[in-house]
């Protein structure tokens, strides 16, 4: 792993036709350069998720050190009114502003003033990520749009705050690590930046492999379902940490005849994992006893009808037959 590190250290990164010099990726010779983020890039065997709808709560991965710089700051969005909020991150160096729902429906009312308060041209900086107040997060789409929807990075982390702790859950927050799933089979995770030790990377690239792969947060069947581990930069070339010796199993070929079974919804899945086989027995047998109970009172029901029918025209039988006989008397 120190290898790997050292040697994305000496990595050169890939600059734009406009930049005349050439600087190493992990070397310090300004700020920007300092603060580059580094990912850890997973890449699975199977797609990561079959929903189409966005996951609004991402995966939370807590790490041993913060993975942003001292200087990155956050975009904080709460429920109204905000004041209380707003009192208690008075010169919070962590965040970059704090807004309400109500003020940002009445300020940033079109596109252009959305992005550009999501890419902090507001306040001089861009934020880091954005925080929202779990209560607000379903009304959020509404409000900010695709300006903040479009891309995993802008989209509202939901965390739980009130005035008396949002100080505190700001600071874990930069402690932390955010992924979404997607319906692909690859998905980068940010585990630090270049100013960081060699130690320090080590450590939180561990951190990430015991939650996302390990613990199976991530990769449901842990290394079985893993195709690599990488590590990269925005812009350098990926590193390999771990690759998986066979690319797929024996289970994952098809036989001739064999056919793949439609992908269910996710409520669908629960109630298929949730019915067990005598669970499954005992309803089939509810089914038939249903439906011979039904197929008994059809047939009773019908013998009743006729019995009533044929009693009925015996009645009006006989009643013709008085009838008749009362006419020959007369």
């Amino acid at each position: 792993m120190n290898a790997l590190i050292k040697h994305l250290k000496n990595a050169p990164e890939k600059k734009s036709k406009s930049d005349t010099k050439k600087l190493p990726l992990l070397s310090d010779p300004d700020e920007s350069l300092h603060n580059t983020p580094l990912f850890f890039q997973i890449t699975t065997k199977q797609i990561l998720t079959s929903d189409a709808s966005p996951n609004l709560k991402p995966l939370t991965i807590p790490l041993p050190h913060s993975p942003y710089p001292s200087n990155a700051t956050c975009l904080v969005i709460t429920k109204d009114p905000h004041d209380p909020f707003v009192a208690k991150l008075k010169d919070n160096p962590r965040v970059q502003q704090c807004l309400g729902m109500g003020a940002i429906r009445k300020t940033y009312n079109s596109y252009e003033q959305l992005r550009r308060l999501r890419d902090g041209e507001v306040i001089g900086e861009e934020p880091a990520f954005v925080l929202a107040d779990e209560r607000i997060v379903p009304s959020l789409p509404r409000v900010l749009g695709k300006a903040f929807y479009s891309s995993p990075r802008t989209t509202p982390i939901s965390v739980g705050m009130t005035p008396a702790n949002v100080a505190r859950v700001v600071e874990e927050a930069f402690r932390k690590s955010y992924v979404r799933k997607s319906q692909g089979n690859c998905v980068a995770v940010r585990f630090g930046f270049v100013g960081m030790s060699v130690q320090e990377l080590v450590e939180n690239c561990e951190a990430v492999w015991e939650r996302c792969v390990t613990q199976q947060k991530l990769v449901k069947k842990s290394v079985h379902g893993l195709r690599s581990g990488m590590i990269k930069s925005g812009s350098s070339v990926a590193l390999p940490v771990w690759l998986a010796e066979e690319l797929y199993s024996e289970e994952d070929v098809l036989q001739e005849g064999e056919t793949v079974n439609p992908l269910k919804s996710k409520a669908e899945r629960k109630l298929l994992k949730a019915a067990s086989p005598v669970e499954e027995n005992e309803m089939a047998e509810e089914e038939n006893g249903k439906k011979r109970v039904r197929e008994d009172d059809i047939e009773k029901s019908f013998e009743e009808r006729r019995a009533r029918k044929l009693a009925k025209q015996e009645k009006t039988s006989t009643e013709k037959k008085a009838g008749s006989k009362k006419t020959i008397k007369a």
